[in-house]
Parts: C-alpha cells; sequence; structure tokens
C-alpha cells in the first residue's frame, strides 16, 4: 500500500491498515481542517451518506443508531465528530490521535468529502481513487496474475533439467541406500524436483512448501501455494531465479551451493525489481499481513 496519494497538489495519507486516507490532509487546503470536516458532519446529507453506507458496507448495520444521530444534528448547537462516529459503530471512518494523527475515511467517504468541499478536489479526488482501485484490482492485478503464471510455468525449466540428467547406477536391493518399489529412478527424479522446488521457496521465503502448509495451514486451503500470496516483485524474483537455477544444474552444484548461490542472488533481485519507495512498501505490507 502506498503510504500517500497526491490529489491535485496535496499529499494525502494513507493508513497502511485499512487503506483509508486522511480527510484532514484534504480539508486543510483551505481554512482550517478541522471546521472543514465538521461542517461536512453537520450537513443532512453527508449523515444520509453515512447511513447509506454503512448498511451497504458495514458488518453490523444494524447496531449504528442513526436516528439519535439525526436527532442529535438538529440542534444547530451540536457538532458531530470524527470520534463520535467511531463510537456509534460507523466503519467507514477512524481517528489516529498524536503528532501524524488526523481523521482517516474509507475512500468513499473521502469522495463525498471532496465532493462537498470543492469541485476541483473532487475531480482529483476521484482520479486517485481510479487509480488505487487499478492498484489493488485493475492493470496491477493482470500484471501480478502475468507474473504467478510464469513463476509456475518456469518451475518446467527445474523438472526438465532433472529429466535429462544422467543418474549412476541404482543400488542394488536391500543395501541401506535402495530406494523401494518398482521405478526407482523415477522415484528419484520427483525427489531431485522436489529438492530443486524447495532450495528455491528456501532462497526467496526462508521454508519450504511443507513447512508453508504445517505453518499456514489456513492459507494453503483450495490448494493454495505461496505463488498465490506473493508480491509481483516477488514472483519476478522467481521466475529470475528458476533461471539462475536451471544453469547451477546444468553445471552440476551441489544442493547446498544452489542454496547459498539462490540466497545471495534473491536479495540482489528483490532490491531490483522493487525499485521504487512504492514497491518496497507494497513488499513490507503485504509480509506483515501474510505473516511470512
Amino acid at each position: 500500500m502506498l503510504k500517500h496519494v497526491m490529489i491535485g497538489d496535496i499529499k494525502v495519507r494513507i493508513d497502511h491498515e485499512s487503506g483509508f486516507l486522511c480527510v484532514t490532509d484534504l480539508a486543510g487546503i483551505r481554512g482550517d481542517s478541522t471546521d472543514n470536516i465538521k461542517n461536512w458532519m453537520k450537513n443532512t446529507q453527508t449523515i444520509q451518506f453515512f447511513e447509506a453506507w454503512e448498511r451497504d458496507n458495514s458488518t453490523e448495520p444494524e447496531t449504528i443508531d442513526f436516528q439519535s444521530i439525526y436527532d442529535k444534528n438538529r440542534d444547530q448547537a451540536y457538532r458531530l465528530s470524527a470520534t463520535q462516529l467511531v463510537d456509534f459503530g460507523c466503519q467507514g471512518i477512524f481517528v489516529r490521535r498524536g503528532r501524524h494523527g488526523g481523521t482517516f475515511c474509507h475512500i468513499d467517504w473521502a469522495t463525498h468529502f471532496a465532493n462537498w468541499f470543492d469541485p476541483e478536489y473532487y475531480v482529483y479526488t476521484i482520479r486517485a481513487g481510479r487509480e488505487m482501485y487499478n492498484l489493488l484490482y485493475g492493470m496491477d492485478q493482470n500484471y501480478l496474475r502475468f507474473s504467478r503464471q510464469l513463476a509456475a510455468k518456469n518451475y518446467g525449466l527445474v523438472n526438465e533439467a532433472n529429466q535429462k540428467r544422467r543418474y549412476p547406477q541404482l543400488p542394488l536391493p536391500h543395501t541401506k541406500n535402495h530406494v523401494p518399489g518398482q521405478g526407482d529412478e523415477i522415484l528419484l527424479l520427483r525427489l531431485q524436483q522436489q529438492v530443486d522446488a524447495d532450495i528455491l521457496n528456501l532462497a526467496l521465503w526462508e521454508m519450504t512448501a511443507l513447512d508453508w502448509r504445517t505453518r499456514f495451514s489456513e492459507l494453503a486451503k483450495g490448494n493454495k501455494n505461496m505463488r498465490d500470496y506473493a508480491t509481483t516483485e516477488e514472483l519476478e524474483t522467481m521466475s529470475a531465479l528458476q533461471i539462475v537455477m536451471r544453469e547451477l544444474q546444468d553445471h552440476q552444484y551441489s544442493a547446498t551451493e544452489k542454496l547459498q548461490h539462490l540466497r545471495d542472488r534473491a536479495v540482489d533481485l528483490l532490491k531490483f525489481y522493487c525499485d521504487t519507495p512504492q514497491k518496497e512498501d507494497t513488499l513490507e505490507l503485504a509480509r506483515q499481513k501474510r505473516g511470512w
């Protein structure tokens, strides 16, 4: 998630966890930001918008007593505040205290405020909302999907190299090194493919697929894997690592040597692909949310 978004010439902060915009920043383009927000909330149509939005988006809209808000708002001296809305149970807004605090709202609320406050910045806010949407669901998501497919396809490079590998003569039965069952060479092939896939996962995410499924069983439901939760930059890194792995296989590096080499390359590649502060923030936020 971005740390901020430009709305016109105003840098508006974005809360990392919720994605809410700081309307305090937007309200400060003229006059007192606190008064501007309170005047917006005093408007009856604004309260009607809050009610309609919460009814459509809140997990428990029936618990919010909007009738009480309407009744209090009839008093001209009454000023509805963001804190009161939070206390009433509204989920489209929250207040952060402290030096870097402010009133943070869902993009829908921020757009409504901009519409009430300034026509020009209303247009800018719509544009910013569209850009945020594209980041989460649009063009960037399409690219993420492509990167995921590419990373999955490139695993074929790893498997192909192992299929062409000439394995030493298999041990005789009843020895401690014997692989039981029929098709011993196929078993060795599958084992080597799994080892190399785990080396790739260890190099980038510091755990094997089995480790991940064990530690994050809820995320693994529906046959999901680590790539399904990776950022675009991680998937690009994985695709590049798979190419490197193919070269290491061709030169018969040991598993330990592969892991060390790929770990070093993973650090460099992530830095290369995360070439903007925005991408660095996105990676850090993704790691925090998924827990790995």
